[in-house]
Formats: C-alpha cells, sequence, structure tokens
C-alpha cells in the first residue's frame, strides 16, 4: 500500500545518507498509518532519531517532530512521558531556544496534544492555560483554519465561553471575505460552532455534527493525523487513526 511504499522510500533515503530531520517525519507518517503493531517501532525509531533534532531547525519542524513522538506515546497510553515532551520540547516554562511561543504553528503542536491527552480524560487545564496565555494574542488573526478550532477548544476548556463566542464571530466575518475557500463557511465556521457546543456548552449532539461535516475537514489543512483530533473530540480515542476499541 502506499504507506509500506512511503516507509520503503524513507529507508532508502536514510540508506543513502539522507538522514535529515525531514525524512524522519516522512517516515514517522508513513509508520502511523500501518497500525498498533508498528507503533514500538516508531517509537524506537523517533526516539533514536531525536538526538539529531537541533533547537536549529524551524520551529515547525523542531516541534513537530517531538509532537509525532509525543503522538504515538499517548497512543500508547505512556502519558508521563508525552508530558515530559510537552514540558521539555513543546511548550518548556522556559523561554523556547527555537521559537517564539506566539508562532501558531508551535502552539499547534501543543495544543494538538493536549487535546488528544484529554480524549483520554488526561485532565490538563494548567498546561492549557499556559498555551492559551500566548494563543491570546493571535485570537481574531486567522492564522490557520485548524489553530481558530484549537483556540476554541481551549478557550471551552477554560470556561471562556464568551471569548469563544467572540471568535466564532470573528471566523465568519472573515470567512465571509474569503471567496475562493467557501468551504469555510460552509464547513469551517460549523465544525467551530459543533466544538464550541460540545465542550462549552455541554451538547453532546454536537459531536455528531461535527463528524456529519467530515467530508469538508481537507478545508482546515494541515496532515490526516492533526485533523485526527477532531474525530477524538467528537467519539474518543483513537489508535493509528483506527478506534482505540477496535486496537
Amino acid at each position: 500500500d502506499q504507506y509500506a511504499e512511503a516507509e520503503a522510500a524513507a529507508r532508502r533515503g536514510i540508506q543513502e545518507g539522507a538522514d535529515d530531520p525531514w525524512l524522519h517525519h516522512g517516515f514517522a507518517h508513513a509508520l502511523y498509518f500501518q497500525g498498533p503493531d508498528r507503533m514500538q517501532e516508531s517509537i524506537d525509531f523517533l526516539k533514536n532519531k531525536s538526538a539529531s533534532w537541533s533547537t536549529s531547525l524551524h520551529p515547525f519542524l523542531y516541534t513537530h517532530n517531538w509532537w509525532h513522538l509525543a503522538l504515538v506515546l499517548t497512543e500508547a497510553r505512556r502519558f508521563e512521558e508525552a508530558l515530559d515532551i510537552f514540558d521539555t520540547k513543546l511548550w518548556p516554562e522556559a523561554e523556547m531556544p527555537c521559537a517564539d511561543k506566539t508562532d501558531f504553528q508551535v502552539q499547534m503542536n501543543a495544543f494538538g496534544l493536549l487535546a488528544r491527552l484529554e480524549a483520554r480524560q488526561q485532565d490538563q487545564a494548567q498546561r492549557w492555560a499556559t498555551v492559551q496565555k500566548a494563543g491570546d494574542e493571535l485570537v481574531g488573526k486567522h492564522a490557520d483554519p485548524l489553530h481558530d478550532l484549537f483556540l476554541l477548544r481551549c478557550l471551552c476548556k477554560l470556561g471562556r465561553v464568551d471569548e469563544a463566542e467572540k471568535l466564532l464571530v470573528s471566523m465568519q466575518s472573515w470567512a465571509e471575505k474569503q471567496a475562493a475557500r467557501p468551504a469555510l463557511g460552509t464547513a469551517w465556521v460549523p465544525m467551530g460552532r459543533a466544538i464550541t457546543d460540545l465542550f462549552g456548552r455541554g451538547d453532546t449532539a454536537a459531536g455528531e455534527v461535527l463528524l456529519k461535516l467530515q467530508p469538508e475537514w481537507a478545508v482546515v489543512g494541515n496532515s490526516a493525523e492533526q485533523r485526527a483530533v477532531l474525530v477524538e473530540m467528537a467519539q474518543g480515542p483513537l489508535v493509528c487513526g483506527k478506534p482505540e476499541a477496535l486496537s
């Protein structure tokens, strides 16, 4: 299949000397969808390669490769290890050596991991609050559609539902100006409405609304693994893209 082919291509690249963090990133994607039987191999590979992830890398790549490792650890329910990555690599208390915490891509890796942990009943309210402190600077700027959905999720988590509602109004206004991207209005804004209703107002039916919009989730961009957090918001944990109960 395509993932096995991608894995083979990545292995060839490593054997030929192109052993760099972008290749490690591609390898993580290739292994992920091959199922739970490959999870430990993915963990071992990423842990081994992480020594080469210098803080001189682009902030997205540095934090995103660590996010990939934390994602698999989380799906393996190795929460302490995942949280250690959050605290030391994705969102350390001290100033990040490679990035400004107001970078939306850096925030997305942090938000994304917290949402995955939350779906597994790992309450991380304090960590959500530390990320949102930086996220507040981007509210209403619409840096990235998925980032805005994470902001809504976080604002609801922190009980700031009125602010989530204001962000939804801003999203609607911005979407109306994006004539070339009509799905922002027909799918993205309703996705935001569903997330706000689900986590801000306890409307469990909103999860079904979110899932019904899944054919249009591509409007938020990013990878399938990143968007899969939306499935987890609506119906619970996944393992390698499939319901945890089936793993």
